[in-house]
């Protein structure tokens, strides 16, 4: 995980969707997003996309142990290590494409 993640993580941050406008298309290698706000079109693995379902429907957000308990609820044949290291890197790519924000939790 990088820094940043590390950092959003171990702090008990929360992640939220990032407020943009996409049109979103799957296809064969993932989902590609066309962003209305710059113009830009990426493309994000399934799992990714996954991330931003689960993030969108969450409007108070989720930290990053919530997210991986969900994706092994959905994958349970993959060991946990696996799923977190994913993850993270899935979390990754999301930020840096800029489409997450994150917030520490309140308390």
């Amino acid at each position: 995980m990088s820094v940043a993640l590390e950092e959003a993580s171990g702090s008990g941050s929360r992640f939220f969707v990032g407020p943009r406008r996409l049109i979103w298309k799957s296809c064969e290698d993932g989902s590609l997003f066309f962003d209305m706000d710059s113009g830009e079109t990426k493309l994000v693995s399934p799992l990714a996309r996954f991330l931003m379902v689960l993030l969108g429907a969450s409007p108070s957000g989720l930290t990053v142990s919530v997210l991986v308990d969900l994706v092994h609820a959905e994958e349970p044949d993959v060991d946990m290590q696996t799923c977190r290291d994913e993850v993270g890197e899935a979390l990754e790519n999301l930020l840096g494409a800029g489409l997450l924000r994150t917030a520490a939790c309140a308390g």
